[in-house]
């Protein structure tokens, strides 16, 4: 036997040994790098619903003016003769125009009511020796029972911005509001003058119009209005 081919046999083996180990080594590093890995998660979620918004508007009445009035025991007093509506002397509504703001909104709402008119009963006069104008059919606005304004139509308007100006809810916020609107052409004249003026706009709606009388300027024998309500979220 060749003890020089032993040796190197032995030594082979042992190198063969080594190298394998070394592999194993490296097999294993490798694997350990690819399992221990550094790992983090998290999550969110959201969910929301529609404010409620719920306001209502709702007018218990449409028109104040009638082509027939009657007294308290049902004689009629004043009544049209082609279908118009009428005012005059002793006729009224104590009912009025009314409406009714409701609602709780999640949002903030902004209140706006706006009166506009074409035309009121009006009598250009003198008194004191300066022009007057005198309006025969009296408003009265009233909120909850509470007396916001009386006179004519422009006073009224008046009211209404005034009211709207402020009229802003915070959320969550209860509406609550009932509004009338009444009229009336008072029958008992507060004094002589008040009955000559009355019977002049009568005589004008009949025909009889004094010389240098002008539609618009010196009289008006119209009364039209209309009334508009707006409730809207506000940021």
């Amino acid at each position: 036997m060749n003890p020089n081919k032993a040796n190197v046999g032995l030594g082979g083996i042992v190198r063969l040994c080594g190298l394998m180990l070394a592999l194993s080594l490296a097999t294993m590093c490798l694997s350990f790098g690819t399992v221990a890995k550094y790992a983090t998660s998290d999550s969110a979620q959201d969910s929301a619903r529609v404010a409620k918004f719920g306001v209502q508007i709702e007018a218990t009445d449409e028109s104040t003016f009638q082509t027939e009035y009657s007294s308290a025991d049902n004689t009629v007093t004043v009544k049209s003769s082609n279908g118009d509506k009428l005012v005059a002397p002793g006729t009224s509504d104590e009912n009025g125009l009314c409406f009714t703001i409701s609602g709780n909104p999640e949002v903030a709402t902004q209140v706006d009511i706006d009166l506009s008119f074409d035309k009121d009963v009006f009598l250009k006069m003198q008194k004191d020796g300066a022009p007057y104008y005198y309006y025969p059919v009296k408003f009265t606005l009233t909120k909850n029972d509470t007396v916001l304004a009386e006179g004519n139509l422009e006073a009224i308007e008046q009211a209404f911005d005034s009211y709207s100006a402020s009229a802003r809810y915070e959320a969550f916020t209860a509406i609550g509001s009932n509004f009338s609107l009444s009229w009336e052409w008072d029958y008992t004249a507060a004094d002589a003058v008040t009955d000559t003026w009355d019977t002049l706009l009568g005589d004008i709606a009949a025909g009889i119009v004094p010389t240098g009388y002008v539609d618009g300027e010196d009289y008006c024998l119209d009364i039209s209005y209309s009334v508009t309500i707006s409730v809207y979220q506000v940021d």
